[in-house]
């Protein structure tokens, strides 16, 4: 189970705790108040009984409370949102790094450089240049971009109808059909003046990319590193 799994599982718990359990609690409180009230007295193990039973309670209460509150933090300091299973995303000399806006940045430790760009990003961009000899400019913008998202891991190579062609051609990897359910997952469907922060970015990526892997696990070895880069290409593009 995933850290979302479990908070939704122990929150689901809470609530029954306090729906259910809680309710019989005070169903047995009252009716030992309605004894004490009509001058009936109830014997020493019974009272140590109903002491227990609140005393039970309570520290159960305090310890789903307690649980839920360290998945938080847990899913805050190591869940997908921190960005630490992305670091995975680069090989030595190279370490990923995140600014206190949560923007990602890469070190050169050999070197002593640093850059905003993850370094696969920086030979997608320098091999880009290769179709400047394309002639005509919609052409040569359709090359890019379809060299950009075959990078990206959203398209591939595949060859539709060997027996009669001998040409591979680039297919999409994601459906729109996959893209809109996602989306709607997230509550990205409707037309929103709010701007999505880098965590609700890479939330939004790693369903993709984990549908996309398991479709094609062949195609996309490393989930982490086109989350990255994907991530890397989003900001060029938008981030002002």
């Amino acid at each position: 189970m995933t850290f979302n799994d479990w908070m939704n599982f122990d929150k689901n718990y809470r609530q029954v705790l306090a729906a259910r359990i809680r309710l019989r609690v005070d169903d047995v409180n009252d009716h030992s108040s309605r004894l004490l009230a009509d001058n009936v007295c109830l014997s020493p193990s019974m009272i140590k009984t109903l002491e227990n039973l609140n005393l039970k309670y309570k520290q159960l209460e305090a310890a789903v409370c307690h649980r839920v509150a360290m998945l938080q933090d847990a899913l805050h300091d190591f869940g997908p949102s921190s960005q630490h299973f992305l670091e995975s995303s680069v090989s030595l000399p190279w370490v990923r790094m995140v600014s206190p806006a949560r923007v990602p940045y890469y070190v050169n430790n050999k070197a002593g450089t640093t850059q905003w760009n993850h370094p696969k990003m920086v030979e997608i961009i320098n091999s880009l240049c290769d179709f400047n000899e394309v002639k005509f400019s919609a052409y040569r913008t359709a090359m890019k971009l379809r060299f950009l998202q075959k990078n990206l891991c959203l398209v591939a190579a595949r060859r539709l109808t060997p027996r009669l062609c001998d040409t591979d051609f680039l297919v999409d990897l994601l459906s729109m059909s996959d893209a809109v359910f996602v989306f709607k997952q997230k509550k990205l469907q409707n037309v929103s003046d709010n701007p999505m922060d880098i965590s609700d970015i890479i939330m939004t990526l790693l369903p993709i990319y984990e549908l996309l892997q398991k479709q094609n696990s062949k195609l996309i070895r490393s989930v982490p590193l086109a989350i990255d880069l994907c991530l890397n290409w989003l900001l060029n593009v938008y981030d002002p």
